[in-house]
């Protein structure tokens, strides 16, 4: 979370402590309760398995049972520190200062900090992130882009490829396809991120859930070893983010915005 989150955050929050909550919390000894502010807890419910707010009079009893199914992440967001944060959200470009590399010093759920060759530290601050990869801290190189191999699967219809026939080595035909996923992606996406359940060894099946054109490239590959294969639509949302590449690693999310922070012992490299 931005700092003004966490900052909110660390005002209201408690060791977790068992509170009672009667009937509902009887079985469990009660629920955990994280924080306190303004007359009211945040407490977990492990009944629902999500975080809750409700009002308190008497340290130790929780007035009124609540049941959402809400994650930590997903209450903080309803803070208001992280309302104003998205209020105040502009999207910009990637600085100069971080494109020619550097070191990924932090990574947190909603941000990256990113620190140049010369100390200074970039926060990279992402929104509605879809995926992240870190491969290596260092970077000699960092790009902001929206077309990229990376985002070739969010741009292109996906498919289902299943297949049936008997296959003497099935280990060197997964190695087959795995080298061609690697080529066809440029380096950037293995086979086994769209594998589904079926083992080329029983001989049919749902083998993988793929875009298109790595579903083309992989039934090609098993045509060759006289393998049938049939392909069909498989629905999937359609988006259209961006990805920030820094070196080998990356981050896919809809927007961005970076923010140059102090440097100091905050941002010690872990």
């Amino acid at each position: 979370m931005d700092d003004s989150v966490q900052a909110a955050w660390s005002r209201m929050r408690i060791t977790p402590e068992k509170w009672q909550c009667s009937p509902w919390g009887d079985a469990g000894g009660g629920f955990w309760v994280v924080g306190e502010l303004d007359g009211a807890v945040v407490w977990y419910n492990d009944i629902e398995d999500g975080f809750n707010v409700s009002p308190c009079t008497v340290r130790g009893i929780i007035d009124q049972y609540a049941c959402n199914q809400r994650s930590f992440q997903d209450f903080l967001l309803t803070l208001p520190a992280a309302k104003q944060a998205e209020a105040e959200w502009t999207e910009d470009s990637l600085p100069p200062e971080i494109q020619s590399g550097g070191k990924i010093a932090r990574q947190q759920t909603t941000y990256w900090d990113l620190r140049t060759p010369g100390g200074d530290i970039w926060r990279a601050h992402f929104k509605s992130k879809m995926e992240s990869r870190y491969v290596h801290p260092t970077f000699s190189k960092a790009v902001l882009a929206q077309q990229h191999p990376v985002l070739n699967q969010y741009a292109e219809p996906w498919k289902e490829l299943y297949f049936k026939g008997q296959i003497d080595d099935p280990d060197r035909v997964m190695q087959i396809l795995a080298t061609r996923i690697l080529e066809a992606t440029t380096g950037w996406r293995a086979v086994d991120e769209y594998l589904e359940h079926a083992n080329l060894s029983i001989g049919y099946g749902l083998l993988m859930r793929a875009p298109s054109s790595l579903v083309t490239v992989a039934s090609h590959a098993l045509n060759e070893h006289g393998i049938a294969t049939s392909i069909l639509e498989y629905a999937r949302k359609s988006v259209d983010p961006r990805v920030l590449v820094l070196g080998d690693s990356f981050v896919v999310a809809q927007t961005f915005r970076f923010e140059r922070m102090s440097n100091g012992p905050l941002f010690s490299d872990r």
